[in-house]
C-alpha cells in the first residue's frame, strides 16, 4: 500500500513537472525573453493548486520530485542566459516554500520532513553556488561568499600543506629559507609561522582569494580583512600568539594597499594601531596607507562610491513608485563616466587589470538595462583586460606565501569568466529576435573562444618554466587541453552555437524546423539559411581548434551537412537572387570547403585521405565554381588550386566526356576561363575560317 500511495503521489505532480519540460530537451534556448516566459509560467504553476496539489496530500518523494524539476529548469536557464535579480529571488523563495510548506503540513512524520529538508537545503546550496558565479564582481555575490567562508571556517583544521593545495604558478608557498618544524621548544618565530600557515592553509587561502577578488568593492573590501583577523584572534592567538601577530600584521599590510571606505575614514588605521606594539612597523604600514589614499585609484573609487551613496539617499528621500525611482539621465551618465575613468586607470597596469575587469563587470550587473549590454566592443575590452592580467599573473613572481589562486583554481577562474562573458554576448544579440544580429552573436562566441585559447597558450608557456618534473608538466598540460576542448565542444559548439543555429532554422518556418533539408523549401532569398551555414562553419572551426582527433569526425559531419544544405540553397537562388547575395553564399561555401580540407589534414601522419573523399571535394569545388558570380570567381579558384596543390598523390576521376583522367590545377584554369567567357584560340580560329568560307560562297553566288 505504501508503494501504491507513493506512485499515486508522484502522479499528482506530473502535471507540474510537465510545465517547462520543453526547455530540458537537447535544443538550447538562447533568448532571454523566452526563458523569462517559461520561468514565469513555472512560477505561476507552483502557486496554482490545480497544477501542484496541496502538500497535505503529497508524500516526501513527490515533493522532492517537484522541487527537483523546479530547480532544474531554473538551473538550465541560469546556465544559458542572464536572469534578472528578481527571478533569482523568486527561485530562492520557491525552494524555501517547498521546504516550509511541507514541514507545516499536517500529518507528516519527522522522517519525511527531514528528507524534504535535506533535499531542499542541498538545492539551496546549489542555488548559492550558481548565484556566486553569475553575479561575480557584485556586492551580493561577495557577501554570500564571505558568509559561507565564515560559516565553514575550520573548527579543528587538519594539516594541509601548500603542496597538497596545489599552489599557483610562480608562487612560493614556503620561503626558500623557511623550514617547517614540529613546534618544539627551540622553534623560531618564522618556523612557527610556517607551521601555523601549513595547519590553517585552506582557511588562510580562502580569505586571501576573497580579498583579492573583492579589491574593487570600495565599501565591502574591509569586511574580508576584519573577518580574517577576527578568526585569527579567536582561533590562532590562544595557541600561537607570535604567529597570529605576524599573520594579522600581514593582513593589515595587504588591506592598506587597497582603497576602501575604512582606509579613507581612518577606521583601519585605528584598528591597526590598537593591535600593533612595534612603533617602527606601525610607521611602515601607515606610510603605505597614506600612499594608497593619495593614489588616483583611491581618489576615483572614492568619488564613485560617494556618488553611489548620494543616489541611494536620494532614492530613499523621494516617494518611490513600485519600489524604484526614475533617475534623470545626467546622474546615470555621470556614474558611467566615473566607472569608465576608473576602469581606464586600472586597466593601464597589468597587475591591476583584473580590478578594472571586476569594476566593469560590477557596473554591467548593477546597471538598469537587462540583459547586460555586452556588445562586441564591450566584450573585446573585457577580454583584453582579463588576458592582460592573466599574462601578468603567470609571469609575476609572487611574494605572498599564500597566493591569491592555486594552480587549479586559477585555470577554473579563467574558464568560468570566459563562460559568463560568452553567455552575456550571445544573449545580448539574440534576445530581441532580430535575425540580423545572429552573426554578431556568433562573432562574439568566436572572440571568447579565441581569447580562451590564447590564455591556454600563455598558461602552457608558463607551465614549462615551472620547477616541476617533466611528467607532472605533461599531465597538467593534458588536463588543461582537455578542459578547453571539452568546454569548446559542450558549451560553445553544442549548446550556444547549436542553439543559435536551431533558432535560425526555426525562424524560417515549418519547412526548416525538422532539419537542414526539406522538400517544400521555397525560392525566397532569405538571409537565415546563410546564417545557419555560417554558424555550422563556426562550430566546425572551433572543434578543429581544439586539436583533438576525436572531434575531427564531429567537425566533418557538421561540414557535410552544411555543404549539402548550402548547395541546395545556392541552386535555388541561382536565377532569383542578387549578385551580392550569391557572392556572399560563394564566399561562405568556400570557407566551408576550406574547413573540410582541414579535417583531412588533421589525420595521422602518413595517413592518406580516401580517394572518394578527395573526388567528392573536387566535385564540390567544381560545383561551387559554376554557381559563383564572376566577382568572386578568383577567390573560389584560388581555394580550389590550393586544395589540388596540397594533394600529395594524384587522383583519378571519371569524366563522361573524356573518360578516366588525372586531376591537376589545369582543370581550374579550364573552369575559370569558361566562367569568364574566355574561349580557346583554336576554337576562335576555326570560327573565323568558317565565317570567311561562308562569305566567299555568298560572293560566288
Amino acid at each position: 500500500m505504501a508503494a501504491l500511495r507513493g506512485i499515486r503521489s508522484r502522479q499528482q505532480v506530473d502535471k507540474f513537472c510537465a510545465v517547462g519540460c520543453e526547455v530540458l530537451n537537447e535544443q538550447s534556448w538562447v533568448s532571454c525573453s523566452e526563458w523569462m516566459r517559461v520561468l514565469e509560467k513555472l512560477e505561476s504553476a507552483r502557486c496554482d493548486g490545480a497544477i501542484l496539489p496541496s502538500f497535505k496530500t503529497l508524500q516526501a518523494n513527490a515533493v522532492c520530485e517537484a522541487a527537483r524539476h523546479y530547480h532544474t529548469v531554473h538551473m538550465k536557464g541560469a546556465s544559458l542566459v542572464p536572469l534578472p535579480m528578481s527571478l533569482w529571488e523568486k527561485w530562492r523563495v520557491g525552494l524555501i516554500s517547498f521546504l516550509e510548506d511541507f514541514s507545516a503540513a499536517e500529518g507528516k512524520v519527522e522522517r519525511e520532513k527531514a528528507q524534504v529538508e535535506e533535499f531542499c537545503r542541498r538545492l539551496l546550496g546549489q542555488w548559492r553556488e550558481q548565484f556566486v558565479v553569475v553575479f561575480w564582481g557584485s556586492v551580493s555575490s561577495a557577501t554570500l561568499r564571505l558568509e559561507s567562508l565564515i560559516t565553514h571556517v575550520s573548527l579543528e583544521a587538519a594539516p594541509c600543506s601548500p603542496e597538497d593545495a596545489d599552489v599557483g604558478i610562480g608562487s612560493s608557498a614556503v620561503g626558500d629559507e623557511e623550514q617547517a618544524s614540529d613546534g618544539g621548544p627551540e622553534e623560531s618565530v618564522d618556523q612557527c609561522v610556517v607551521r601555523v600557515r601549513r595547519q590553517y592553509y585552506r582557511d588562510l587561502y580562502n580569505f586571501e582569494r576573497l580579498a583579492y577578488e573583492t579589491a574593487h568593492l570600495f565599501g565591502f573590501y574591509p569586511k574580508v580583512g576584519e573577518a580574517e583577523r577576527r578568526w585569527l584572534l579567536d582561533k590562532v592567538m590562544e595557541s600561537d600568539e607570535e604567529a597570529a601577530e605576524v599573520l594579522i600584521r600581514r593582513s593589515f599590510k595587504r588591506d592598506v594597499g587597497v582603497p576602501s571606505i575604512d582606509l579613507v575614514t581612518g577606521a583601519m588605521a585605528e584598528a591597526y594601531a590598537s593591535l600593533e606594539v612595534s612603533e617602527r612597523k606601525e610607521k611602515i604600514v601607515l606610510k603605505k596607507a597614506n600612499e594608497t589614499l593619495h593614489s588616483n585609484w583611491c581618489l576615483t573609487a572614492r568619488e564613485l562610491f560617494d556618488f553611489e551613496v548620494s543616489l541611494i539617499k536620494e532614492a530613499e528621500s523621494q516617494d518611490c513608485i513600485c519600489g524604484a525611482v526614475q533617475h534623470s539621465v545626467p546622474p546615470i551618465n555621470h556614474k558611467k563616466e566615473l566607472v569608465d575613468r576608473l576602469v581606464d586607470y586600472l586597466g593601464q597596469t597589468p597587475s591591476t587589470a583584473l580590478f578594472a575587469f571586476s569594476s566593469a563587470v560590477r557596473h554591467l550587473l548593477e546597471c538598469d538595462s537587462f540583459p547586460p549590454a555586452v556588445d562586441l566592443g564591450c566584450l573585446n575590452c573585457l577580454l583584453t583586460l582579463l588576458s592582460k592580467w592573466f599574462e601578468w599573473y603567470l609571469g609575476a613572481r609572487k611574494k605572498e606565501t599564500i597566493p591569491p589562486f592555486t594552480d587549479s583554481d586559477l585555470w577554473k577562474f579563467v574558464l568560468v569568466r570566459h563562460a559568463e562573458l560568452l553567455k552575456w554576448v550571445v544573449s545580448h544579440y539574440c534576445s530581441d529576435g532580430n535575425k540580423e544580429w545572429h552573426m554578431q552573436a556568433v562573432e562574439g562566441a568566436r572572440n571568447v573562444s579565441f581569447a580562451l585559447i590564447h590564455c591556454m597558450e600563455m598558461y602552457k608557456a608558463a607551465l614549462f618554466t615551472r620547477r616541476t618534473n617533466s611528467e607532472a608538466k605533461r599531465r597538467r598540460l593534458s588536463e588543461v587541453t582537455h578542459d578547453v576542448a571539452e568546454w569548446l565542444q559542450r558549451t560553445v559548439v553544442n549548446t550556444l552555437l547549436g542553439g543559435i543555429q536551431q533558432c535560425c532554422l526555426a525562424q524560417e518556418g515549418p519547412s526548416c524546423e525538422s532539419g537542414w533539408l526539406t522538400d517544400d523549401y521555397d525560392l525566397n532569398p532569405r538571409p537565415l539559411p546563410l546564417i545557419a551555414v555560417r554558424v555550422a562553419l563556426a562550430r566546425a572551426q572551433l572543434l578543429l581548434l581544439c586539436g583533438v582527433r576525436s572531434l575531427l569526425m564531429d567537425a566533418r559531419q557538421l561540414l557535410l551537412q552544411a555543404i549539402q544544405f548550402g548547395f541546395k540553397e545556392m541552386s535555388l537562388l541561382a536565377q532569383n537572387a542578387t549578385t551580392h547575395l550569391r557572392a556572399d553564399w560563394a564566399i561562405c561555401m568556400t570557407s566551408v570547403l576550406c574547413a573540410f580540407r582541414r579535417t583531412l589534414q588533421g589525420s595521422e601522419k602518413g595517413e592518406v585521405a580516401p580517394h572518394d573523399v578527395l573526388v567528392s571535394l573536387h566535385r564540390n569545388y567544381e560545383r561551387l565554381h559554376s554557381l559563383s558570380p564572376i566577382s568572386v570567381i578568383d577567390i573560389v579558384s584560388d581555394s580550389w588550386m590550393d586544395f589540388l596543390s596540397s594533394c600529395t598523390d594524384s587522383f583519378e576521376v571519371v569524366d563522361k566526356a573524356r573518360g578516366n583522367r588525372f586531376i591537376s590545377v589545369f582543370d581550374v584554369t579550364h573552369a575559370r576561363q569558361g566562367a569568364l567567357g574566355i574561349q580557346s584560340t583554336f576554337v576562335i580560329a576555326d570560327r573565323q575560317v568558317a565565317a570567311n568560307t561562308d562569305r566567299k560562297r555568298t560572293r560566288e553566288r
